[in-house]
C-alpha cells in the first residue's frame, strides 16, 4: 500500500534472522526484526481540475484506513552512493530509508559475527528501541 514513510517503532522487539544480501540498497546482510506499526493508506485519486493528486484513503464511514507495516530492517547499503568495497563501511548510511534503521555495513557484519551463534541458539534476540 502507498504510506508516508515514519521512523522506526520505538519498543522492544525481536531480531529474528541474518539474511545475507548483495544489494548496495541494504548492505551485506539484511538484520531481520519483528517490528512492525500502524500505517495511514494513501490514494491517488482525479481532483476536480482532473489532475492527479495524493488524499488519505477513507472507508465509506469516513474513517481513516491503516495498514500493518511490517518487515522492518536494520541494515547497511545506501542508494546514493556506490562502491566497489561496501562491506569496509564506507556506506552512506544516513540515506534515508522506508522505516529501517540504516547502520554502516561494518557493523553490519560485526553484529552478525557476533550474534550468528546466539541467534541459532536461541532463535532470537532482545532489541530495544528508544
Amino acid at each position: 500500500v502507498d504510506y508516508i514513510p515514519e521512523k522506526f517503532p520505538k519498543g522492544n522487539w525481536k531480531i529474528i534472522a541474518f539474511e545475507k544480501n548483495g544489494e548496495k540498497e541494504y548492505g551485506p546482510y539484511k538484520i531481520r526484526t519483528d517490528a512492525w506499526r500502524w500505517v495511514e493508506v494513501w490514494e491517488l485519486v482525479e481532483n476536480k481540475k482532473k489532475r492527479l493528486e495524493w488524499r488519505i484513503k477513507k472507508d465509506s464511514t469516513g474513517n481513516i484506513i491503516k495498514a500493518k507495516d511490517s518487515g522492518l530492517l536494520i541494515h547497511g547499503g545506501g542508494w546514493s552512493q556506490s562502491s566497489l568495497d561496501n562491506q569496509k563501511g564506507s556506506n552512506k548510511y544516513t540515506d534515508t530509508t522506508l522505516g529501517c534503521i540504516r547502520i554502516s555495513n561494518l557493523d553490519v557484519l560485526l553484529i552478525v559475527k557476533v550474534l550468528q551463534e546466539y541467534l541459532n541458539d536461541k532463535g532470537s534476540i532482545s532489541l530495544e528501541v528508544k
